[in-house]
């Protein structure tokens, strides 16, 4: 075991993993985002409509920024927060591209896309187990966990609470059972996108469910930190393809509200930023 004398810190391996997990959730939610109607050609498989890679873009965007966050952090038990949600989303991906490997475009005509296969294909095996190899590894160094000393406002807590619950069950309906879930979402979805978005959904009723369980903004900052921009994205993919949305859907105005207190958490969290 590695011994630090004082706090718990974020080793030299967890902090390399979490980097490296930025980077890729970049790079997927960048290709997304930005080249969502080109994924035939580009992607690891095609995403249709248009608006799921936007909004997929955006849960990998809010990976990049709360891994990158937990990287930067010098205390395990600040920077803790985003494993949990980075180990969901890695094994429900793998389960979902075991699942439907032949959504994949391991052997399509397209070179970048083809490739963009394989890298998922091999990325989506390895992270799961190299995840918990490398927190087994964390878990082992030496070093005191602080007393809270920043409660969040009840009213912040009350919210991350009701996101919690509510991501949860909609993600796992995605996930677990789609067939029931997709005609209740206001757009389509494909099979894997569905699961994939599902996962996603899952981590983040998770990382809000902690963020309210904890009750101490040091230790859930880098999550509330990602907040607002997870808000603001997700408004603007769903005003960039608002034809493809049915708004007479009251999931979607669930959608728009929960983007909306997204970004009065947000919000909040920088002005506990001030104080803490």
């Amino acid at each position: 075991m590695e011994s630090s004398g004082g706090i718990r810190p974020v080793n030299a391996s967890m902090r390399r993993l979490l980097a490296v997990l930025a980077v890729l959730d970049f790079l997927v939610g960048f290709e997304l985002f930005f080249l969502d109607e080109h994924t035939p050609r580009t992607f690891a498989w095609t995403v249709r409509p248009a608006l799921t890679g936007a909004v997929l873009g955006v849960a990998y965007w809010t990976g990049a920024l709360v891994t990158v966050g937990a990287a930067m952090q010098r205390r395990w038990v600040a920077a803790r927060i985003a494993l949990p949600g980075a180990f969901v989303v890695s094994a429900l991906t793998l389960v979902a591209t075991l699942l439907h490997l032949s959504a994949l475009h391991l052997q399509g005509p397209e070179t970048v896309a083809r490739l963009a296969a394989w890298a998922w294909l091999l990325a989506a095996g390895v992270l799961p187990p190299l995840l918990l190899l490398v927190l087994v590894w964390q878990l082992g160094v030496l070093g005191d966990v602080p007393p809270p000393v920043g409660p969040l406002p009840p009213w912040l807590r009350y919210l991350s609470g009701t996101h919690a619950v509510a991501f949860l069950i909609a993600g796992g309906g995605l996930f677990i059972v789609p067939d029931l879930a997709d005609p209740l979402w206001p757009w389509p979805l494909s099979g894997l996108s569905g699961q994939i978005l599902g996962a996603w959904l899952l981590a983040m009723g998770l990382t809000a469910l902690l963020v309210a369980a904890q009750n101490d903004w040091p230790r859930a900052r880098v999550a509330t930190n990602a907040y607002a921009p997870l808000g603001l994205l997700l408004l603007v993919a769903l005003i960039r393809y608002h034809t493809a949305v049915n708004w007479s859907s009251d999931v979607t105005w669930l959608i728009v509200v929960a983007a909306v207190t997204f970004i009065l958490a947000g919000a909040a969290s920088l002005r506990l930023a001030r104080r803490y």
